[in-house]
């Protein structure tokens, strides 16, 4: 018995210094990399990927699962769904009752394939400047804000585009939230949602069938984002610059992470690249520092490809550096073969 109760008093001093508050928990390494293929679905790419390197995680979202991103930073401003298609056109009004669906023009509705001069400024920047969306600083006097008619964009099944209709919105502020108010085009009672700020995420997001949802990881945790997106695209024929629906987006997460892209030489490859090497870049805070150069149209074919001469380096929010070469973007199994929407790519931790 004497016994017994001594392995008890053991096990209890065990236990306490096994718990001490004061001892120092040991920081989990970052990966030393992986390969990659993040599943953004296939051909009609509907969904987004937020990768976060170090830790070699991937989140996946339905690219229509939100409407609206608001920004957390020292700024008012509300991105639209860029990976969606939506478009944002300002009216010049600030009472949602006086616009109706007289505004939904032909021109409006084929915005992102055929557009009127000037509808560029009804897409938020693809390089992600925050004072660059098509919806303006929200400010601190209600009056000052106009409405918006919102074309909620497309979604792609094969060669078949689904339309996500118009809707109206005006955004106001009350104290440091946001408040937006939406309606049906031509609805003369409107719902509202306060939406506020969080500056653990670059962006609260909103969807008007869900409300407040999950898109974007906080911002401290993802480092690269695979996304579809509207871009520019000059049209020669009428000699005016336009938006479109683009592909195979590669975004770093902006304010957070640095990129530079290596070109391939004779003397420069991905395999032997150190961080020695890497010390000597100008890495930048740069949105679409991969963007989509990481894949060429291969005219022989008729098709995309991995562009082989280019990788990239990564200084991640959680300040590793690594380098990234893409491996892969097209199906290789026998059902889907050649079938774009399947990317893959390859990192590792230089040290």
């Amino acid at each position: 018995m004497k016994n017994l109760i001594k392995s008890i008093v053991v096990l209890f001093f065990l236990g306490i210094i096994a718990c001490d508050p004061n001892e120092t928990i040991a920081p989990i390494p970052p990966s030393d990399g992986d390969l990659i293929e993040p599943n953004v679905g296939g051909p009609d790419q509907p969904n987004q990927v937020f990768i976060d390197l170090s830790k070699n995680t991937s989140t996946t979202v339905s690219r229509d699962n939100w409407d609206f991103g608001f920004a957390n930073d020292g700024n008012f401003r509300v991105i639209i769904n860029y990976s969606a298609y939506m478009v944002a056109r300002p009216t010049d009004q600030t009472d949602l009752a006086m616009v109706t669906s007289n505004l939904v023009t032909p021109e409006y509705k084929a915005v992102t394939v055929v557009a009127p001069e000037g509808s560029i400024d009804w897409i938020d920047n693809p390089n992600g400047n925050i004072t660059e969306t098509a919806i303006a600083s929200v400010s601190s006097t209600d009056s000052e804000n106009l409405v918006y008619v919102i074309n909620r964009g497309q979604l792609e099944s094969g060669a078949e585009l689904t339309e996500r209709g118009f809707i109206k919105i005006k955004v106001t502020r009350s104290g440091d939230d946001y408040v937006i108010t939406y309606g049906e085009i031509d609805a003369t009672t409107f719902n509202s949602v306060t939406v506020p700020k969080n500056a653990g995420y670059n962006f609260t997001f909103l969807s008007l069938d869900n409300g407040i949802v999950n898109i974007e990881p906080e911002k401290s945790l993802w480092d690269i984002g695979f996304t579809t997106t509207s871009n520019y695209f000059f049209d020669h024929t009428n000699n005016v610059t336009v938006p479109y629906r683009f592909k195979d987006i590669v975004l770093t997460n902006k304010g957070n992470v640095k990129v530079s892209s290596v070109a391939v030489t004779d003397v420069v490859n991905y395999a032997e690249y150190t961080l020695t090497d890497a010390a000597a870049l100008d890495m930048q805070d740069d949105r679409l520092g991969i963007g989509s150069t990481w894949r060429n149209f291969e005219f022989a074919t008729y098709s995309y490809v991995v562009n082989p001469e280019i990788f990239y380096i990564i200084e991640d929010t959680d300040g590793n550096t690594y380098k990234l070469a893409f491996t892969r973007m097209n199906c290789i199994s026998v059902e889907c073969a050649g079938d774009r929407g399947y990317p893959e790519f390859t990192y590792e931790l230089l040290k």
